[in-house]
Order: C-alpha cells, then sequence, then structure tokens
C-alpha cells in the first residue's frame, strides 16, 4: 500500500487486484490458510481478486450465486407483484398475489439476515473475456482461476427492499380493508 500525503490528508491507493495462491505443504492447514486469505481480501475491499484454488472458488461461486439467487427472486417477485392487479382479474388476484408476497418476503428477510453483511455480497463474478484476458496476464500458475470483481451493492439492496415495503404496505391496506369493511 501506499501512503501519500496530499494537504495534511492520508489518501490510499489500494492494489487493483489480489492473488489467492494454492499451496502445496502438507504439514500445513491449507483450507483454512486459503479462507483467511480469502476471507482478508474481501474485506479490504480489492478492486479484483484471483483465486487459483478450484476447492475455495468453487465454494465462494456457490456462495455469491446464493446471494444473487435470493436478490434476483426478491426483485423478479416484487415486481410480479406490483404488475399482478395490471394482469388479473379481482377474482385471481389472491391466488397470483400471495404466494409471490410470500416468496418476496422470505426472500428479501433471507437476503437481509444472512447475505448482506457477508463482505462476499459486494463482489460478482467476472465474466467479461476482455477483463478476464487482462487479469490473467498477469504471473497466475492456473489456467482457469475464478475473478471476482468489487461491486457496490447499495443499489441492489434498495431495490430489493424498497419493493418489499411495497408488499408490505399493500398487504397491510388490503388486509386493513377487508377487516375494517371499507
Amino acid at each position: 500500500m501506499k501512503v501519500t500525503d496530499d494537504d495534511s490528508e492520508l489518501s490510499i491507493s489500494k492494489p487493483k487486484f489480489t492473488v489467492i495462491r494454492e499451496i502445496y505443504e502438507k504439514d500445513y492447514n491449507t483450507s483454512e490458510f486459503l479462507e483467511e486469505q480469502l476471507e482478508r481480501a474481501l474485506e479490504s475491499k480489492v478492486q479484483h481478486i484471483i483465486i487459483e484454488p478450484v476447492s475455495i472458488g468453487d465454494e465462494t461461486t456457490k456462495w455469491i450465486q446464493v446471494g444473487n439467487f435470493l436478490h434476483k427472486t426478491s426483485v423478479l417477485t416484487g415486481i410480479s407483484f406490483l404488475i399482478t392487479p395490471l394482469v388479473f382479474s379481482v377474482r385471481l388476484q389472491p391466488y397470483v398475489l400471495i404466494p409471490l408476497s410470500s416468496v418476496n418476503i422470505l426472500c428479501t428477510t433471507l437476503y437481509d439476515l444472512s447475505w448482506q453483511f457477508d463482505p462476499c455480497c459486494k463482489y460478482q463474478i467476472e465474466l467479461n473475456a476482455r477483463k478476464i484476458e487482462q487479469l490473467q496476464s498477469q504471473t497466475l500458475s492456473s489456467a482457469t482461476p475464478l475473478i471476482l470483481v468489487y461491486k457496490d451493492d447499495k443499489y441492489r439492496k434498495r431495490l430489493h427492499n424498497i419493493l418489499s415495503c411495497c408488499i408490505l404496505a399493500t398487504i397491510s391496506w388490503k388486509l386493513y380493508r377487508i377487516f375494517y369493511k371499507l
């Protein structure tokens, strides 16, 4: 890390990428060491993380896919919930709205409780072939490393939370109208 002093403010430039390499020592607990390395890299919010060990890469891929699934399911069910009154008749709406709202609230709750505080939620798997080639031009010992790219997820969190709040408000309003016969 490079620390410079600009007008009595310290600015720290962090590296563009971190490489987590495979370790082949028998007397060393490699899986714990690799997990610690990955955790440090995730918490340092480096722009790209290159993971060479297949085992850690597979676990990380699965974990990111779970978070993406929860988020996308939450967003899609939220949008579907809001569009349903425009598409279905009043008679069929409860049969569509109840499952959509249940799945949305479940996915949003799971994401908010278990995923949003994990440092891994700030990273996505790099799929752009050109960027992957640029990063692989570095000295890598693996032919197929997993490359994670840092992406701020505050907007996606806001999106699914706003959709879930709209759903809760709509359900509350409908229940209020049912119980108080408005």
